[in-house]
């Protein structure tokens, strides 16, 4: 007796019982396999055979291998008898379609018709065309733009009265009285205000102050002792530059 009907025998001792749900000892199904093949070492197999002495739920699953394998393993006929049996039944010849036959042959006669072209035309191959280099531009030189610099050195320079201040009062080289010292210059564009500045020869301020007007007068409370002095005005713009006029050379004379 084989070890697979051995198997069975111990099975049907317990094919009564309705199988519980699966433990967490239970075996895996891979075991079980193993052990319906006979796979498994001697203590193994023996851990598995005292597990199903008391599981239902591993004994079913070893029964449901069991009968599979009876069921699969049916022995195949023998060669010779195949062999007789193909011998017996006679061949049926292959019969295309009446209505398929046109449509077949002419698919094949297209499909050669195209592999002939295909293999007789020469295959170009087509190579990616790169525009030619362009040629350089040549830029004729022109005479370099002589930049004016910004700001108020550039309102500086202006000579228009329109955009820097020009003193009117007193002219260059005058001798002027300390009782009539007034100054006097022409209006700027976009002036908010002008800032007067009397200066010695050496550059020591002597006075300064501030006008909205085109003209002020030296105060009177100021003493301006005879001899050389400058004065400059500034005008101060709205866009938060400044213009200044040249200075201006003048002597004060009868006031001690």
């Amino acid at each position: 007796m084989t070890e697979l009907n051995l198997l069975a025998k111990m099975l049907r001792g317990g094919a009564g019982e309705k199988p519980s749900k699966r433990h967490w000892n239970c075996a895996s199904d891979e075991t079980i396999a193993a052990y319906v093949d006979s796979a498994l070492g001697e203590s193994a197999r023996a851990r598995v055979q005292e597990h199903l002495a008391g599981c239902a739920y591993c004994r079913s699953l070893v029964s449901d291998v069991v009968k599979q394998r009876r069921e699969t393993d049916v022995p195949e006929a023998p060669t010779v008898l195949l062999e007789r049996a193909h011998a017996l039944v006679a061949p049926k010849p292959k019969q295309w379609p009446w209505n398929w036959a046109p449509v077949t042959a002419a698919g094949v006669l297209a499909s050669a018709a195209i592999a002939v072209m295909v293999l007789k035309t020469p295959q170009r191959l087509t190579l990616p065309v790169w525009p030619a280099p362009a040629v350089p531009v040549l830029k004729e030189s022109k005479p370099a733009i002589q930049v004016t610099p910004s700001g108020a050195e550039t309102i500086r320079k202006l000579k228009s009265p329109e955009y820097s201040p020009s003193i009117l009062s007193p002219h260059p080289g005058s001798i002027v009285p300390r009782e009539q010292l007034e100054f006097r210059w022409n209006a700027v564009k976009g002036s908010i205000y002008y800032h007067i500045r009397v200066l010695t020869p050496d550059g020591d301020l002597v006075w300064e102050g501030d006008s909205t007007a085109t003209q002020t007068k030296f105060p009177s409370r100021m003493t301006l002792r005879s001899g050389k002095y400058f004065v400059l005005v500034t005008a101060v713009l709205k866009n938060g530059r400044a213009a200044k006029s040249s200075p201006v050379e003048f002597q004060a004379a009868g006031s001690e």
